[in-house]
C-alpha cells in the first residue's frame, strides 16, 4: 500500500523603516497538510542601530515540524527470543492508528510546536573588525520520539511514535572577522567562531501512566552533541586567480549512547 500528503502553503512578510536607524520586519506563514491539519506561524523581527558602530537586533518566532509519512506510517513485526525463557516473542512497532496500538496509549500525531527567541549586537568599531554576539533560545513542544518497547499480556511487546517531550535549545554564538593586507597581491581574511550550546528535555508525557522515553534516552538527548565548538579560518587571496585556506575545528566533550554518564559500571565513552 502507498503513502501521500498534499500539502499547500501561503507566505507574507513585510518590511518597514520606522526611522534611518529602525527597522520592523514581519512574517507570516499558513500551511495545510492533508493528514494532519493546519498551522499559522509567525515571525516579528527588529533592528536598531545605537550608534554608527552598534547594532542591536531581535527577533520572536514561532515554528513547527509536521509529522513525516514515515513516524505516521511504518509498522513493523519482528520475532526474537526472549532471554529468560528462551521462547519467541514479537515485537512489533506500529502506526498510532492501529487498535493495538491505540489500546496502550497511542494517539493521532500532530505537529512539533516551537517558539525561538534571539538578541544580537553588532560592534564594527574596530580599525579593521567586526564583532558579532547573538543569544537564542528555542523550545520546542510535543517533540516526536518513539516510545520504549510496551509489554503486552498476551506476550511480546509494542512501541509507536508519539509526542513525546519538550525540549529546550539555548546558545550564544560570537563571530569576529578581520583582515590584513600583506600587500597589493596579498590579502588575508580571519574569522574566529565561536558556539556554546545546550540542549534540555523540560517535560514528558505520559502514555497510560507510562513516561515513553528512558532516562538513558534523555541522557542521550542532553549529551550527545558537544555543548563548545570553536571554529578559525583564514582565506589568502593571492593575487587573482589563486586562494588558499586554512580551517580548524575544535569541538568539546560530549558523551556516546553505551550506558549512563553517573554510573561508573556502565561503559560510558568520553568522546
Amino acid at each position: 500500500w502507498g503513502i501521500s500528503r498534499d500539502n499547500y502553503a501561503i507566505y507574507a512578510d513585510a518590511e518597514y523603516n520606522v526611522s534611518d536607524d529602525f527597522l520592523l520586519q514581519t512574517a507570516v506563514r499558513y500551511e495545510d497538510f492533508s493528514d494532519f491539519g493546519s498551522t499559522v506561524n509567525g515571525k516579528l523581527a527588529t533592528r536598531y542601530n545605537l550608534t554608527d558602530d552598534v547594532v542591536m537586533r531581535a527577533s520572536v518566532s514561532t515554528g513547527f515540524h509536521a509529522p513525516t509519512p514515515g513516524q505516521a506510517n511504518v509498522s513493523t513485526i519482528i520475532t526474537t527470543f526472549d532471554g529468560t525463557t528462551g521462547l519467541q516473542v514479537e515485537e512489533g512497532l506500529l502506526r498510532p492508528n492501529n487498535p493495538v496500538a491505540i489500546a496502550n496509549g497511542a494517539k493521532p500525531l500532530k505537529e512539533e510546536e516551537s517558539v525561538s527567541l534571539s538578541l544580537g549586537l553588532t560592534y564594527s568599531g574596530f580599525e579593521n573588525g567586526n564583532l558579532a554576539v547573538d543569544f537564542y533560545q528555542t523550545q520546542v513542544d510535543d517533540r516526536i520520539y518513539r516510545t520504549g518497547d510496551i509489554a503486552l499480556e498476551a506476550g511480546g511487546s509494542v512501541s509507536f511514535f508519539t509526542n513525546a517531550l519538550d525540549v529546550e535549545h539555548q546558545g550564544l554564538d560570537v563571530v569576529y572577522t578581520t583582515s590584513i593586507d600583506w600587500s597589493n597581491a596579498l590579502e588575508s581574511k580571519f574569522t574566529f567562531a565561536y558556539n556554546h550550546n545546550t540542549i534540555d528535555v523540560v517535560g514528558q508525557s505520559a502514555v497510560n501512566g507510562i513516561l515513553p522515553v528512558s532516562v538513558s534516552a534523555i541522557e542521550d538527548i542532553e549529551n550527545n552533541y558537544p555543548e563548545n565548538r570553536f571554529v578559525a579560518t583564514a582565506v589568502t587571496d593571492i593575487a587573482d586567480d589563486y586562494q588558499v585556506m586554512v580551517r580548524a575545528n575544535f569541538y568539546g566533550e560530549h558523551y556516546d549512547e553505551r550506558g549512563t554518564i553517573n554510573d561508573p559500571t556502565a561503559p560510558t565513552a568520553l568522546v
